[in-house]
């Protein structure tokens, strides 16, 4: 008879710790199981997509006479890997009051959907038979803590743990039989409410449906304090239980060695960076490990940016957050681009692949997405657009395509670029829109690499029309984002901002010494509104690492410099820089978890960027001491978090100066940052460079060019600066420069990607004169009904 728990649904479920210290994955494709481990246990384990997580934590709980002990919290906690090349780890958790040790290993079977934990648990007072162990596991299937059901049962005569949700089935089941077993709700009558207050099992309920649950299992331990547990998972209880009931047959020193030798026939062919680091290798075989433990298996290319919720203990696993375990396409290339670092050109390929299966019909990217393409935020960032054809340039440039044409892909995302730039919603750091540096370069660099292969495919027309919407770009990128004003540092008043801002009573004024910058996640009562021209990033360093502008550029070291000023940070292992001034994106000053405002912290994977622009100023030295400032900041997981507490250290929440916060470990893109470092150190030049845009920009911006379009009206030009009208249907320009005197009609000509436009003649540019136009519109039968007005400025000697 079944006895269903009391105390329905539970406490509210939360995510685990993001600051994860291990995470992992078989290399065969059989198995769909990833896990992550942090604070001596195991974390999220995710199954069937890498994006499907359905553990929140299992832990071990010891009791003993008058004696009531959780891992968590009741012990210290060592790392360390079993193997150099594979992600298979060791951890050993010792009481704080000496009184046991508990040594683990993770392996997840090869062959099957199975996740093994084989346990040694060690008497450190008294012996092994005068304490109980417990597996207490927090399910969170299918994403979500709530809605969980949960029940005892057997396989072939085996006690099993079953949970439950949307059609995933998880088994949990010893190799030993658990000798009690027990469902419950969170805080009400689960495992450890029970065992705490007890000291022992004395609740065995067999049912708890439809809400935040737990399993608990009293483990039989053998006469060396053994056991092994398997977590399976299938489409229904009988296949979880049979998938975890053969795994723990076969033994987990086979699956061990199977799954070694999976990672390291996998990582064998990849070119080994070891000898530009200054640990080893450590981080860089780490690095490896973290982009192949972030790829999904079904769709081979798409790679999630952290198997981790960012400050998931104080965050609702009600489904409501969707934390890193999604795809960026900016974060997935930065990894593809890391990959071909490594000459992993498959790997990279099939990236480019997974990017054109999603693409939009209109021919961008979703701002993130779950693996199969469906969207979580929908804001629009051009760089996530230009991205993707910057990496199908790489792939073509060496020889690395294959079979796969990515062209319709890539016109299609340069036609979206081009009817939506230069202006993006959202820049890198998601929060706010308008004009910037790093943007871009990005788009500037993709519309280059778009019409190189628009070339190569015989359409030279468009290719010259892309190279001249990217010149267009390239020509105002300091008029749109260069302030001469700045009131951050007295001596160095001219600088890239972060972003540069329209003037919300001008439309058609985009003056970087104007406008104010809305900035996000800040608390209650501060400002939320700032100067643009004092709020700065080191965004711009995308120019130098693409190649449109040098190293010692003036705007560019002397931004370098402000930036220094303003957002470096030194902290114990080496320096690292914070994503701009007033960022909120972090933990509260008193170390309370991010919460929808806080203050941001250091960003390591800014040392990596950094790292790279030192070596193309020609600073060796200083880009290998930022690489091993890197190496530094993992630390002894060998993981590189999203940000580091850069300030005073908060013992009592686990905060300490250097080290890492509880956003999200590992970041993958700081992995790729690291890689891609290391490479560039080997070859003694920045990796990552692209030639055509190095090529075209050698000599400098080019000519200043002016384009009007309905989403970016320019009211002046210059005397001599060159003048576009662009539209995005066919039309023909009514225009006079006289004031009416005499009219002139010019038909549009087709670009080939969406837009339509006219070059305004020279000798009307030559000398002062208000151009004055309107539109008939020959497809809808009739005239824009409005004019508009563009002023020649200057005098025609100057």
């Amino acid at each position: 008879m079944m006895q269903e728990a009391f105390g329905k649904p539970g406490l509210a479920s939360t995510w685990s710790t993001g600051a994860k210290s291990g995470v992992g994955t078989a290399m065969d494709d059989r198995s769909l199981v990833w896990f992550t481990l942090a604070q001596g246990m195991l974390n999220e384990v995710y199954y069937p997509r890498i994006d499907t997580a359905n553990i929140k934590e299992s832990q071990l709980l010891v009791a003993a006479d008058d004696f009531f002990s959780e891992e968590r919290k009741g012990t210290s906690h060592m790392i360390e890997r079993l193997d150099a090349w594979a992600p298979a780890f060791r951890i050993v958790n010792t009481c704080l009051q000496n009184r046991y040790r508990i040594t683990k290993r993770f392996a997840a079977d090869p062959e099957r959907q199975v996740l093994l934990q084989h346990i040694r648990f060690e008497a450190l007072a008294g012996e092994i038979g005068d304490y109980a162990v417990f597996a207490l596991v927090t399910p969170h299937m299918a994403n979500k803590g709530s809605g969980n059901d949960a029940w005892t049962g057997e396989h072939k005569g085996r006690p099993v743990l079953f949970a439950a949700r949307d059609g995933v089935y998880m088994a949990v089941m010893a190799a030993a039989p658990f000798f009690k077993s027990s469902v419950g709700y969170a805080g009400q009558s689960d495992g450890w409410t029970d065992i705490s207050r007890h000291g022992a099992m004395t609740w065995e309920h067999s049912s708890a449906p439809d809400g935040n649950v737990l399993l608990t299992g009293q483990l039989s331990l053998g006469g060396e304090g053994t056991a092994t547990i398997a977590f399976g998972f299938g489409a229904s209880a009988e296949e979880a239980a049979s998938e975890a009931a053969e795994s723990l047959d076969r033994g987990f020193d086979v699956c061990l060695k199977d799954y070694v030798r999976g990672w390291r026939k996998r990582t064998a062919a990849l070119r080994d960076l070891s000898a530009s680091s200054g640990d080893g290798g450590e981080l860089f075989r780490s690095s490896v490990q973290v982009f192949l433990s972030h790829e999904d298996k079904r769709r081979r290319g798409a790679m999630v940016a952290s198997l981790a919720v960012p400050w998931g203990s104080a965050r609702p696993a009600d489904g409501s957050v969707g934390g890193y375990h999604l795809v960026w396409p900016r974060d997935l290339v930065e990894t593809a681009t890391a990959r071909l670092a490594l000459d992993d050109y498959d790997g990279a390929r099939e990236t480019l692949i997974y990017l054109a299966g999603i693409q939009q019909e209109e021919g961008g990217w979703h701002q993130n997405n779950w693996i199969d393409g469906d969207p979580y935020w929908t804001g629009i960032q051009l760089d996530e657009t230009g991205f993707p054809i910057i990496l199908a340039w790489r792939l073509h440039d060496a020889g690395a395509l294959g079979e796969f044409d990515p062209w319709p892909m890539v016109k299609r995302a340069a036609a979206y670029l081009v009817r939506t730039g230069p202006v993006t919603q959202q820049e890198r750091w998601e929060e706010n829109g308008g004009y910037s540096p790093s943007t871009l370069a990005t788009i500037i660099t993709a519309l280059l690499c778009a019409a190189d292969l628009a070339v190569i495919r015989e359409e030279r027309e468009l290719a010259e029309y892309l190279n001249s919407v990217a010149d267009w770009w390239a020509s105002n990128m300091d008029a749109w984002t260069f302030t001469t004003n700045s009131q951050l540092d007295p001596d160095i008043p001219a600088h890239y901002e972060r972003l540069g801002t329209i003037v919300m009573t001008r439309p058609d004024v985009s003056d970087p010494n104007l406008g104010k910058l809305p900035v996000r996640n800040l608390a209650p009562d501060e400002p939320s509104e700032f100067p643009a021209r004092d709020v700065v990033d080191a965004g711009f360093l995308q120019l130098v690492h693409f190649g449109l502008r040098s190293a010692d550029d003036r705007h560019i070291v002397d931004s370098v410099q402000v930036v220094d000023n303003v957002l470096k940070v030194e902290l114990p292992e080496g320096p690292s820089w914070r994503r701009y001034n007033h960022d909120g994106y972090g933990e509260h000053p008193n170390g309370d978890a991010f919460q929808g405002w806080g203050v941001g912290q250091a960003w390591p994977l800014l040392t990596g960027e950094r790292g790279n622009y030192e070596l193309a100023a020609g600073r060796k030295l200083q880009a290998q001491r930022l690489a091993r400032t890197m190496e530094r900041f993992a630390g002894d997981a060998k993981l590189l978090p999203e940000q580091l507490w850069a300030m005073p250290d908060i013992p009592a929440k686990g905060l300490y100066r250097g080290k890492p916060s509880e956003s999200a470990m590992p970041l993958v893109w700081a992995h790729a940052e690291y890689v891609r470092l290391l490479r560039s150190l080997a070859d003694e030049r920045p990796f990552g460079r692209v030639s055509i845009a190095e090529t075209r920009y050698a000599e400098g911006p080019p000519k200043l060019r002016n384009v009007w379009r309905f989403n970016h009206k320019v009211s002046t030009t210059n005397i001599g600066e060159a003048l576009r009208i662009e539209t995005l249907a066919p039309a023909v320009l009514h225009w006079s420069y006289d004031n009416w005197a005499t009219v002139r009609d010019s038909d549009t000509i087709p670009s080939g990607v969406g837009t339509h436009y006219i070059d305004i003649p020279e000798s009307v540019l030559a000398t002062s004169a208000v151009l004055m136009f309107t539109f008939y519109w020959p497809e809808a039968h009739k005239w824009e009904g409005r004019d508009f007005v563009v002023q020649v400025l200057g005098d025609r000697n100057g």
